[in-house]
């Protein structure tokens, strides 16, 4: 969401600077409009494609990861259980590479989670790419020389929210955003064959 929100006002703050004359703005009233980027994404079917795919991407991760701990968890019983009947030095060597293959899970997570991220926000990107010229289209119609964020607003008249209207909009042109699973240990061994 903080992306959306960062791509969101970077283009606000460039229509007001190429769209809006100063003079034009020291002439008359600003006409200021809201937009809530929460209920955008939540209402909007781009959004919610892109939340359902997330999800998606998030539960194959979970179930990996699962498995991987599970396999741990039962070399760990394996383990326990011949302790008996191994020498101190085998014990402690398979202990060790146990460990290994732990934190070996706990990489995985991290490197699952960030997968995730690069997956949402280039798909955040691509719902800013479609959502801006239909963003401009509706300032254009209602005159407006400000777009703010329903969350930076503390107090505001609903008809200056415009969410609605651009959902329908978006929605008109864009039904879904693809989000692109991101494989991060593909893309490093990638880079590893590349520099041999």
């Amino acid at each position: 969401m903080k992306r959306l929100h960062t791509l969101l006002t970077g283009f606000v703050a460039a229509f007001l600077i190429v769209a809006v004359p100063t003079a034009a703005l020291a002439q008359k009233s600003p006409v200021i409009l809201f937009i809530d980027e929460g209920k955008l994404m939540a209402t909007s079917k781009a959004g919610q494609s892109i939340s359902a795919q997330l999800k998606t991407l998030s539960e194959a991760a979970e179930a990996e990861l699962k498995a991987e701990g599970k396999k741990v968890e039962d070399e760990g019983k394996k383990l326990q259980d011949s302790k008996d009947s191994l020498s101190k030095e085998d014990f402690a060597k398979r202990y060790q590479a146990l460990l290994g293959r732990a934190q070996q899970v706990g990489q995985l997570e991290q490197i699952k989670k960030a997968e995730l991220a690069q997956a949402r926000g280039k798909a955040l990107v691509d719902l800013n790419k479609a959502l801006q010229p239909v963003v401009k289209d509706i300032l254009d119609k209602k005159k407006a020389t400000v777009l703010l964020e329903r969350s930076a607003v503390v107090f505001a008249n609903d008809d200056m929210d415009i969410t609605e209207e651009i959902v329908k909009a978006l929605d008109k042109k864009v039904k879904t955003v693809k989000v692109e699973k991101v494989d991060l240990i593909a893309q490093a061994k990638a880079a590893q064959a590349a520099q041999r």
